[in-house]
């Protein structure tokens, strides 16, 4: 398994993450003769369908797929908060979605994005065991939302409802869950 270091400059992280898929991908897909935008497959390595299903649905979210194809949702790299990968599957999942729609393969070889994914969820997700897909989609796009939080030191307050009417406690709900993630994956998904 690749491990992908761990730069100072999140920046680097993305620049060097977003180069390692991209010149992956370049070496090991299958580069289509006449390839229509979207209609990408990818190689199912293992038990990787489940890690394919997501990646699918997520590239053809238009609002997503324009943020990440375009690198556009660089900016909003947190570099500052602890608990994101400091950009580094921003990077991943822009370098995919960037040869997603680049129109040049009919197949993307997995063994690297699969890599990368593993060193960066660690236990959560080690790539190939067999998993539910909304359970990876859910670990993916709380990772991805992380590395875009606007704040930097999010303070987690799970305390249980024991009381009360339940339009209390999901006002309750909403106001703790935005004192520790604001960002645009989770305005999308959250």
């Amino acid at each position: 398994m690749t491990s992908v270091p761990r730069p100072l400059n999140s920046c680097t992280n993305y620049e060097y993450v977003y180069n390692l898929i991209v010149e992956d991908i370049e070496d090991n897909s299958t580069c289509g003769i006449v390839n229509s935008n979207g209609r990408v497959g990818f190689a199912n390595i293992k038990n990787s369908c489940f890690t394919n299903s997501v990646l699918q649905s997520l590239l053809h979210t238009p609002v997503l797929a324009e943020l990440y194809a375009n690198g556009a949702i660089k900016k909003n790299i947190n570099e500052i908060n602890n608990n994101s990968t400091k950009g580094i599957l921003t990077a991943w999942l822009c370098g995919i979605a960037n040869c997603y729609w680049s129109s040049k393969y009919c197949l993307i070889n997995t063994v690297e994005i699969m890599n990368v994914l593993s060193s960066q969820l660690g236990n959560q997700f080690d790539g190939y065991s067999p998993q539910f897909a909304f359970q990876f989609q859910d670990i993916l796009l709380n990772k991805l939302a992380e590395d875009v939080n606007e704040i930097n030191y999010p303070e987690y307050d799970f305390t249980p409802y024991l009381d009360g009417p339940i339009t209390t406690w999901a006002m309750d709900y909403n106001a703790r869950k935005n004192r520790y993630m604001r960002s645009i994956i989770h305005s999308m998904f959250g």
